[in-house]
């Protein structure tokens, strides 16, 4: 309806009718406004939270998991070294190279393999905080360069400092580990631990780093002796019963079986030297020699020519020698009968061996040759051998009839070679293979007269334990396969039969 009068006309809007929506664009503006505010409000808010214990949390959690991947790693490369040193010291220097150079690419492939294994997963534990992004690098590398064959040592060096770091920073401690197992070598090392294939009936009684230790050559195993009071063992003969051992001049009777109570015998200032009983040693001074059994009950007494004392056995005689330091240029040896007391010079040289009827020595001067003395007689006759060498060790056999002595070199160790006389005819034999020996250090024979066990120098590692076969004439030496970290300062006492 129009006004008159001048006045403007105005719409009238029924109530009826339903007002213009809003246009699109206008209520989409409002609506991305709104998101955008919420979207923000949560950035702000998860900051502020992972910012605070939970971010925390979950950086503990990752040191935590690092630290052990990596002590486990550890363990592992110390496992790895601890099997390859296994190998090794079970290993013979005539073993071909490839033994070792293939069990130990074999051994490093599964040792690699399983530290691929415990490489560092990603995850936002580690890259939401810097100090275990850190640390988890400095593992990643280190693992790089050692799957590359390349030195990790300063790599090694980085990863632990960089543990400890965060370790200290959340007041944990080093996690404890299980020592990872490694079996690719267990085949290896079950058959190098077979001390040989033959069937010797031998036991070797031996001193190493102030234990005695009983090498049962066929059963391929170790004892130790279980006895307090040992200390460090210089001497040893084994008697029928017993074992007479020497320690700093006391000597005592050990039970074969190396086991509880030590049995004191007496004091000694010379050798330890068997006994005419075969359950009895001879102790001495440098007054007189006693002769006493397993328990120290004296069985027989004798006084001694000044500056002489009794070296060995021979016969019903003692073997003796000076005892006194002084100027003489020779070294006299000596039969004494501790029955009649009388004494027999039967010649100046070095004593090697003796028997129930011979004293082989060899003379201070002259051409090479051995003496060989039947101590019932008192008659010598000679051993020849090549000029170049001379003999070092020796020993006879159970029956008498052979001499086992190792010929060198006077100014060397080196380049020895084991040869076998017939006392009886003088006729010598060597040895079918040298078994990769340097020098033989002890000979002693088996009681049934069948082998001889040495201790010997290799040419390549250190001292070994070896036995010769002795068949008629040909005379076989295999090293045994005792490990090396028993034989290498051993010394062989005896033969137990």
């Amino acid at each position: 309806m129009a006004r008159q009068g001048g006045e403007r006309d105005l719409d009238v809007i029924s109530l009826d009718e339903e007002p213009p929506a809003p246009s699109r664009r206008t209520r989409r503006r409002g609506h991305m406004g709104r998101r955008w505010w919420w979207i923000l409000a949560g950035v702000v808010a998860a900051l502020a939270i992972l910012g605070g214990p939970v971010r925390q949390g979950l950086a503990r959690d990752a040191v935590g998991d690092l630290a052990r991947r990596w002590f486990t790693i550890e363990e592992l490369r110390q496992e790895q070294t601890r099997v390859l040193g296994e190998l090794r010291n079970r290993l013979l220097p005539t073993d071909p190279a490839e033994v070792q150079t293939e069990a130990a690419s074999r051994l490093e492939s599964e040792e690699q393999a399983a530290e691929d294994r415990l490489a560092p997963a990603g995850g936002s534990r580690t890259w939401l905080d810097a100090g275990t992004r850190r640390t988890k690098a400095a593992i990643t590398k280190d693992l790089r360069l050692a799957a590359a064959g390349r030195s990790t040592a300063d790599a090694d060096v980085e990863v632990t400092n960089a543990l400890a770091d965060q370790l200290r920073r959340f007041k944990m401690k080093n996690p404890s580990v299980r020592t990872p197992a490694l079996h690719s070598l267990d085949a290896d090392l079950a058959r190098l631990s077979t001390f040989t294939s033959l069937h010797t009936g031998v036991s070797l009684l031996l001193a190493a780093d102030r234990k005695v230790l009983l090498v049962d050559v066929d059963r391929s195993r170790i004892t130790e002796a279980d006895v307090d009071g040992l200390g460090d063992v210089t001497g040893a003969v084994a008697r029928q019963t017993y074992l007479a051992v020497v320690n700093q001049g006391q000597v005592s009777a050990l039970r074969p079986d190396l086991q509880a109570p030590l049995v004191s015998i007496g004091l000694t200032a010379g050798p330890l030297v068997a006994g005419f009983d075969p359950d009895a040693v001879w102790l001495s001074n440098e007054q007189a020699a006693t002769e006493a059994d397993g328990a120290g009950k004296t069985l027989a007494s004798t006084p001694l020519p000044q500056c002489f004392m009794p070296v060995a056995k021979a016969g019903a005689s003692l073997v003796l020698e000076l005892s006194c330091v002084g100027g003489q240029e020779t070294n006299p040896l000596i039969l004494w009968d501790p029955t009649s007391r009388r004494r027999r010079h039967f010649g100046d040289g070095t004593l090697l061996a003796t028997s129930d009827r011979y004293g082989v020595w060899r003379p201070d001067a002259g051409s090479a040759r051995l003496e060989v003395t039947d101590v019932r007689t008192g008659t010598s006759r000679e051993i020849s051998y090549a000029d170049d060498r001379v003999p070092m060790a020796g020993s006879i056999s159970p029956d008498g009839h052979s001499l086992a002595v190792a010929m060198g070199f006077e100014e060397q160790r080196g380049g020895q070679t084991l040869l076998f006389f017939d006392l009886t005819t003088g006729y010598g034999t060597g040895l079918a293979n040298d078994a990769g020996v340097e020098s033989y250090d002890t000979l002693a024979w088996s009681s049934d007269g069948r082998w001889v066990a040495f201790s010997a120098t290799p040419r390549v590692g250190g001292t070994r334990l070896g036995v010769v076969e002795v068949e008629g004439d040909r005379h076989t030496a295999s090293l045994l396969r005792v490990p090396l970290d028993v034989t290498a300062q051993a010394q062989l006492l005896a033969v137990v039969p």
